[in-house]
């Protein structure tokens, strides 16, 4: 199904509640007074801002890898001073790397968990990053597993590596900013603007920024972001910093960074918010979702729905973008062989009629649910 006839379905479907829009296509919206300028909170897609800065300072020789792999992960002191009351965190940080941290693979837990249980504990509300760190685990249970709390430390990390290398004393904000945000040309913000637009339901979603995200951007943004991840990976430098430590959000059999994230409603039975985003590395295409209500924690829990509908629609955006780009070329193929390589007009029709008609016996994708979380 071609690209523009996939938003116009996405746009009616009633578990729709958003913005939908694809690089070089129209956006589909159905909330009133939201546009493609409209900050919206991006959840965990914030990971790959903490990660492409892991990925700038390597190529532009700011740090060494052997940096990133060494033994004891370091933290600014007023972090360490905050973690002092958990000595568990503090012995694992000793046994692990920063690469770890930021890869899942420091056997640490959740603030995010711990966080919102203290919310709706009635407990108060708190407003800056330093504060979450209060909220990460101190229980060790050998495990591995998905962790915001690794995003929080190993970002920490980075910041003092950082201010280590370059004698500065920046904060990590100023440090993504620099590297990140502004050559990127966008308004990604780790502090969310006052007209971010959240749903009616979406009472959780106004966490404090960290390295394992909650930025606010607005679908504007995310497209620069992937134009400037497109250019960016044209360097041979950044590109093999991608392949070798951006698990988190490169896809190689795809080559394409994608990454999304949701935040559950309230209650049990609300509904949330969720995001996507993911540009191919092949032809730059971007694509991004943005809704501010998704399925609630029931629906998943309790087996109804598998994943968010977010992540449903931007399965079919990107199958038919695929599609696209074989028809396209199946129709080059076409010219190719019956006009001896001559893009005469008689032929160019015939290949644009075989395209048409491929359409009409669209044959369905291949079931593929790989993504990266």
């Amino acid at each position: 199904m071609p690209i523009e006839e996939t938003l116009t379905r996405i746009a009616a479907d009633e578990n729709f509640h958003g913005i939908a829009k694809v690089s070089g296509h129209y956006a589909v919206c159905n909330i009133e007074g939201v546009s493609d300028k409209t900050p919206f909170p991006i959840h965990s897609v914030g990971k790959i801002l903490s990660g492409v800065l892991m990925i700038e300072m390597l190529a532009q020789g700011i740090i060494e890898e052997s940096d990133l792999t060494k033994t004891g992960i370091k933290l600014p002191p007023e972090i360490e001073e905050k973690l002092a009351t958990k000595p568990a965190v503090m012995e694992r940080l000793s046994q692990k790397t920063i690469l770890q941290a930021m890869q899942h693979e420091a056997n640490l837990g959740d603030y995010l968990d711990n966080y919102l249980t203290h919310l709706r504990d009635g407990g108060e509300v708190k407003k800056s990053m330093t504060d979450m760190f209060g909220f990460i685990s101190d229980n060790w249970d050998g495990k591995e597993r998905y962790s915001n709390d690794g995003l929080l430390l190993g970002g920490s990390a980075l910041q003092q590596l950082y201010n280590s290398k370059t004698d500065q004393n920046l904060s990590y904000e100023e440090i993504l900013n620099k590297l990140v945000i502004e050559p990127s040309k966008t308004n990604i913000s780790m502090t969310r603007p006052s007209d971010t637009h959240y749903g009616e339901e979406d009472h959780l979603s106004r966490f404090p920024v960290t390295p394992a995200g909650g930025h606010a951007a607005s679908t504007d943004d995310l497209l620069k972001l992937g134009e400037y991840l497109y250019e960016r990976c044209h360097d041979a430098r950044f590109m093999e910093g991608v392949k070798k430590y951006g698990k988190e959000f490169y896809k190689e059999t795809r080559n394409r960074v994608e990454h999304g994230g949701d935040m559950e409603g309230s209650t049990y039975e609300g509904r949330g918010s969720s995001v996507e985003f993911g540009v191919s590395l092949d032809d730059g295409k971007t694509t991004v979702i943005l809704m501010d209500r998704d399925a609630s924690e029931a629906d998943k829990k309790e087996g109804r729905l598998k994943q968010t509908y977010a992540r449903g629609f931007y399965h079919e955006i990107r199958g038919a973008l695929e599609d696209d780009k074989k028809d396209e070329k199946s129709s080059e193929s076409f010219v190719k062989r019956f006009a001896g390589g001559k893009k005469s007009k008689e032929f160019e029709d015939l290949g644009e009629a075989r395209k048409s008609w491929q359409e009409i016996v669209y044959a369905d994708r291949p079931k593929d649910d790989s993504f990266t979380r």
